[in-house]
C-alpha cells in the first residue's frame, strides 16, 4: 500500500514504522476496536486512507503513481504560515513557535495542538515540534484528531463505526 514509505525521496524514510503506529494506537483502546471485524477492519483502512493522503509525497507522473507515496512527508511542506489563532484565548500561541501541520494527519493551530497536548499528556503548545520529532507520539497525535469531534463536526471515528 506504501510502496515508497521508506524511500529516500521522501522526507521521512524509517519515522512511521509499524510499531510506533502499534504503541501510540494502544493510548486509543476502542481505535480500530468499535463494532464487528469488518467496521473495525473497515476503521483501519480508512485510518491508513487518510494518513497516506495527508503524507503524500507522490507528484504527477511519480514513478508507480502518486498514491504511492504515501508516509513520505512528517510535516507540512509550507511552513510560511505559522497556524496562529491570536484569538483564541484558552490555547494561547506561544511566541516562537509554529502550529503547521505535523505528524500522518497534519495536525496544525493552536487550537488543536493545545488540547490534543493536554490529552496525551504533553505541552504541545509549548513544544509542537515533538509531534513530528517521536514517531509515537506522531501517530497519537493522529488518532486523537481521528478519535476527537471537531465541532460541529462528529469525529472520523463515529463516522465509521456509524455512531
Amino acid at each position: 500500500m506504501l510502496l515508497h514509505t521508506n524511500d529516500n525521496a521522501c522526507h521521512a524514510p524509517g519515522f512511521f514504522t509499524y510499531e510506533a503506529f502499534i504503541t501510540a494506537a494502544k493510548s486509543f483502546p476502542i481505535f480500530g476496536n468499535t463494532g464487528d471485524l469488518a467496521t473495525r477492519k473497515k476503521e483501519i483502512a480508512a485510518f491508513f486512507g487518510q494518513t497516506s493522503h495527508e503524507t503524500t509525497g507522490g507528484w504527477s507522473g511519480a514513478p508507480d503513481g502518486a498514491d504511492k507515496w504515501g508516509y513520505c512527508y512528517k510535516e507540512e511542506i509550507d511552513q510560511s504560515d505559522p497556524h496562529c489563532d491570536s484569538g483564541n484565548l484558552e490555547w494561547p500561541c506561544v511566541p516562537g513557535q509554529w502550529y503547521y501541520g505535523r505528524g500522518p494527519i497534519m495536525l496544525s493551530w493552536n487550537y488543536n495542538y493545545g488540547p490534543c497536548g493536554r490529552d496525551i499528556g504533553l505541552d504541545l503548545l509549548h513544544n509542537p515540534d515533538v509531534a513530528s520529532k517521536d514517531p509515537v507520539i506522531s501517530f497519537k497525535t493522529a488518532i486523537w484528531f481521528w478519535m476527537t469531534p471537531q465541532a460541529p463536526k462528529p469525529s472520523c471515528h463515529d463516522v465509521i463505526t456509524d455512531k
